[in-house]
């Protein structure tokens, strides 16, 4: 105990400082005439700590940089698991939002919120899913709020103390030559050192996934950011061999924060980070940023090589888009669900589109269903339960007028629920018919070219 106690001591300072260095409010650098944004970019890099050789070393130091609670229940208890987080958010279906779009706009109010303090997006996949990777990807390209993307398929250069530089040198070189100067020399580099690295992508086919997110980024200016630790660093901790220990999964976060910190040192920052479930779990990642950083959990669902127990009860619902589900403390939700359609919960969808027959003052939807239901349309975005537009359906066609922009559409009917979304701007018009015992859905679009 005593050797612990003095391991945390020691290591306290490394982490129970301001982790951007020195800042600068916005009335101080109105008052020195200076740009805030410039200062922060200018501040020194944060010093790492020295690598922990031991486990008492490696618990002192995670325990001296943990800065909130691990719990991730607001009341102090237990986080639910991954299963129940799934089962609980498919029967709040009623607070989802459908579809690329809409979820991704969805993101950037969330992000708006944030205000000047740092906001990051912890997205959790399973590792044998490449389509979650690529769900990643629709959700975090541009246009959006977010100033930096991090990947955990990618290695981060180190600074620890009592290793070797050169132990320590990554992707981060091959990144920034390739994002910056488009060497496809450096990227050649990246792509086999992403295959040596990361053996899931290998294993389950989804290495060009990875560095698709890379070659958007390039197209676009996006900052991508690596974020995992290298072998020849873990290999130096004790249990580090497999990188699998709850001590080495700890402090392959802190290594990725400490290496974010480094990449992006001014503020606030707005990054999305894409790594494993486990990371993006509160006793993960989060611990080690300040309690006024806004943090959001995405965890991904479905789209998976293996089997997926949270989806077996799910045979009554039907999913034409991808579907988030933020729960009942939306605007501001602390975790979230993002479902993918997939066996058992894909739907069938004809879509359909063509010239609206004739300009109408504002959007309409109409519906019908080959049994009898109801259909609610809810507008994304927007709070308040009254919005939600509430249709009795059967096989006549029903019509209703909603706003522009985008809808969350969820038909209850026989026992099915059918999810999915459309958008609409002026003049135009969305006629839906379902099928909900086939899972069909016909969705016919009259839309302004």
């Amino acid at each position: 105990m005593a050797l612990a106690l003095a391991l945390a001591f020691a290591f306290a300072g490394a982490c129970r400082s301001d982790p951007r260095g020195p800042t600068l409010d916005a009335s101080s650098a109105l008052a020195e005439g200076i740009d805030a944004a410039s200062r922060l970019d200018a501040a020194p890099p944060l010093a790492w700590p020295a690598l922990p050789r031991t486990l008492e070393a490696q618990r002192a130091l995670i325990s001296s940089c943990t800065l909130r609670d691990v719990s991730g229940a607001p009341d102090g208890g237990t986080e639910v698991s991954l299963d129940a987080l799934a089962r609980r958010s498919l029967a709040r279906l009623d607070y989802a939002i459908a579809g690329e779009a809409a979820i991704r706009g969805w993101l950037d109010a969330w992000l708006a919120r944030a205000g000047a303090r740092d906001a990051y997006v912890l997205v959790g996949t399973h590792h044998d899913s490449g389509a979650q990777v690529r769900a990643f990807r629709a959700l975090v390209r541009r246009p959006t709020r977010l100033t930096d993307v991090a990947l955990e398929h990618l290695v981060a250069d180190g600074r620890w103390g009592g290793l070797a530089e050169d132990a320590q040198r990554a992707d981060g070189a091959d990144l920034r030559a390739f994002l910056e100067r488009g060497d496809l020399g450096a990227l050649d580099r990246l792509a086999r050192a992403h295959a040596a690295h990361d053996y899931t992508a290998w294993k389950f086919g989804y290495e060009r996934d990875v560095l698709d997110i890379v070659l958007a980024a390039r197209a676009t200016g996006q900052r991508v950011l690596p974020c995992d630790m290298s072998s020849k660093v873990r290999e130096a901790l004790v249990g580090g061999g497999d990188g699998a220990s709850d001590e080495v999964l700890r402090l392959r976060e802190l290594h990725c924060l400490r290496a974010l910190q480094d990449a992006a040192p001014g503020g606030p920052r707005r990054i999305a980070i894409l790594w494993g479930h486990d990371h993006a779990r509160p006793r993960g990642f989060a611990r080690f940023l300040p309690p006024d950083t806004a943090v959001l959990r995405v965890h991904l669902f479905g789209a998976r090589v293996l089997a997926t127990p949270a989806l077996d009860g799910s045979r009554g619902i039907v999913l034409n888009d991808a579907v988030l589900v933020a729960g009942t403390d939306a605007p501001a939700p602390t975790e979230v669900a993002l479902f993918l359609p997939d066996e058992p919960t894909r739907g069938d969808v004809d879509r359909v589109r063509r010239a609206p027959e004739a300009a109408a003052a504002t959007p309409e939807v109409r519906a019908s269903s080959a049994a009898p239901g109801t259909l609610s349309l809810t507008p994304v975005g927007s709070d308040e339960p009254r919005a939600t537009r509430t249709l009795r359906l059967g096989r006549d066609e029903v019509a209703a007028t909603v706003g522009e922009g985008a809808h969350t559409y969820v038909l209850r009917s026989g026992g099915v629920t059918v999810v999915g979304g459309l958008s609409l701007a002026r003049g135009e018009r969305a006629t839906l018919a379902f099928d909900g015992a086939r899972r069909m859905t016909r969705l016919e679009l009259e839309v302004r070219p």
